[in-house]
């Protein structure tokens, strides 16, 4: 029985023999990289897949997390210089937790602390604890932000004094490292602010400073409302509202226009004037009673009656004998008098009327719209334009709203000129592409031929003498007769040997040059 192993073994001999040396060391190198790439995938397969533990550590809180890996058995790797921990990814949680029952890695610490037993500690400790607790939760917090790299909280909170002009307002400030390319909007920037001021008592925003790795200033803490700081957020702000309120606007007319007339067939631009000064108050108004005689709030009254007759001054003269006496009858007429007096005074409710307003910072006080159509519009379709255009953007002739439509030619040139350049872009970029991916595809079949090349040029000399062998028995067949076994004569026998040099010259032929034996031996088989 024959070993495959040992035919195999052979037949690689003969081909390496029939090889010369270019042809060997293409081969040795097409082997070099097949191998090196097995190994290579192999390494990988095997290798699991590892997640970041940790990063963005001090060498000493990454030599503390390495000496307990060890302890714990855990494979792991550094990169970035040593600040990165990766261990396998099926072990990162538990790698954490056992970690973190150790304290690892040791960053600012926070309310564990007080964990430990304290017993006997001065209140001066206890207080320095506390603020390094806080301290420690701030910066945890703060560096959830995916932003925010590093966080450092430092915390100035004065003692108590007995009289409360002599106490001092507490005060921080923040340090924050960003990631690279990182920036933090303004809300952010005062959520941070509000989260330190907000966890600390009687620490007031204003006295929260934050600033960057970079060295920028983030917040003042200056403590004044009006700090530059403030009013360039506020600035900010407004800016941002009224480009909102513009763009809103813009996109609103546009998108109405172009349904109507088409793309890119008109241009719209707003500008808004708004009013971001915030007003309340109260205002009470007094009105009269109408339409009805009011609600009387009290009265009084006073009635004065008399019954008599009326006495005529006469007698002696002198005061005392002409003064009147009442009650009597008079003797010169004998006449009576009646006297009646009433007063009446009534006190009604006033109409008073109370109001409360506050106005609302971002009103708009006056729009300006412009409107550029591409053509030359008819009087009456311009018309038209403006009238949609006022609907659509709720424009008020009382706030003194201003609208331009015109309608002029566009310049297309560039235009075209920007679809060109385009076009161009995108031509390149197709040809970089085919060109990366032509090339792969070119070198792979360029090895596929030179490996084919070099297995067929190796395996060619036993290719040919099969050939050779398989042509002289069908040949045989079709045009011989069936040999019998007769003597031969002298002259045939000199043909024999003629024959059997023939055949050793073909096959040193096919040995040294195999294409030449072919073409020969096709050659003699077409001359029959």
């Amino acid at each position: 029985m024959k070993n495959p192993l040992a035919d195999f073994a052979e037949q690689a001999k003969k081909a390496w023999e029939g090889m010369d040396q270019g042809q060997r060391l293409l081969l040795l190198l097409i082997s070099t990289v097949l191998v090196a790439g097995l190994v290579t995938l192999f390494l990988y397969a095997g290798k699991p897949d590892y997640a970041p533990l940790f990063q963005n550590l001090s060498v000493e809180e990454a030599g503390e997390v390495v000496d307990k890996l060890k302890e714990l058995g855990i494979p792991y790797e550094l990169s970035g210089g040593g600040t990165k921990i990766l261990v396998p990814q099926d072990r990162v949680y538990e790698a954490r937790m056992k970690l973190a029952q150790e304290g690892l890695p040791a960053r600012g610490a926070g309310f564990e602390i007080f964990d430990k037993n304290t017993f006997g500690l001065t209140s001066f400790l206890q207080k320095v604890n506390y603020q390094r607790a806080l301290q420690g939760e701030l910066e945890r917090t703060i560096m959830e932000l995916k932003e925010v790299e590093g966080a450092r909280v430092h915390l100035a909170v004065p003692e108590e004094r007995l009289f409360a002009e002599e106490e001092k307002p507490p005060t921080a400030s923040v340090v924050l490292k960003l990631r690279s390319g990182a920036t933090l909007q303004d809300a952010q920037i005062e959520a941070i602010t509000n989260l330190v001021a907000n966890s600390v008592e009687g620490l007031n925003p204003n006295r929260v400073a934050i600033i960057d790795d970079r060295g920028n200033v983030l917040a003042s803490g200056s403590g004044d409302d009006s700090s530059w700081a403030t009013l360039s957020r506020l600035t900010a702000t407004q800016l941002e509202m009224k480009k909102e309120v513009e763009t809103t606007l813009t996109n609103r007319i546009q998108s109405m226009l172009e349904s109507a007339l088409g793309y890119h067939q008109a241009v719209v631009r707003v500008s808004a004037d708004l009013d971001f000064e915030q007003r309340e108050g109260q205002k009470e108004t007094f009105e009269p009673i109408r339409g009805g005689e009011g609600v009387a709030r009290s009265t009084q009254e006073t009635e004065e009656k008399y019954r008599g007759g009326i006495a005529v001054p006469g007698g002696v003269p002198g005061v005392a004998s002409n003064i009147p006496v009442y009650g009597e009858e008079s003797q010169e007429t004998g006449e009576t008098s009646d006297y009646t007096r009433r007063e009446s005074t009534v006190n009604y409710e006033i109409n008073r009327v109370m109001e409360k307003f506050a106005s609302s910072p971002g009103k708009i006080t006056r729009l300006s719209v412009a409107v550029l159509v591409d053509g030359d519009l008819p009087p009456e379709q311009v018309e038209k334009v403006e009238g949609v255009v006022k609907a659509a953007a709720g424009l008020s002739e009382e706030r003194g709203d201003m609208l331009i439509v015109e309608s002029l030619p566009f310049n297309r040139e560039m235009q075209e000129e920007e679809k060109k350049a385009l076009a161009s872009q995108n031509m390149m970029r197709w040809i970089e592409l085919l060109a990366k991916y032509g090339l792969i595809a070119l070198l792979i079949f360029l090895m596929y031929s030179l490996g084919r090349r070099i297995l067929v040029s190796a395996t060619l000399p036993e290719r040919v003498m099969a050939e050779f062998y398989e042509e002289e028995e069908r040949y045989e067949e079709e045009r011989l007769p069936p040999i019998r076994p007769v003597e031969l004569s002298p002259e045939e026998k000199v043909k024999m040997e003629v024959q059997k040099r023939m055949e050793e010259d073909i096959k040193k032929l096919v040995h040294t040059s195999p294409e030449d034996a072919v073409k020969l031996l096709r050659s003699w088989l077409h001359e029959d």
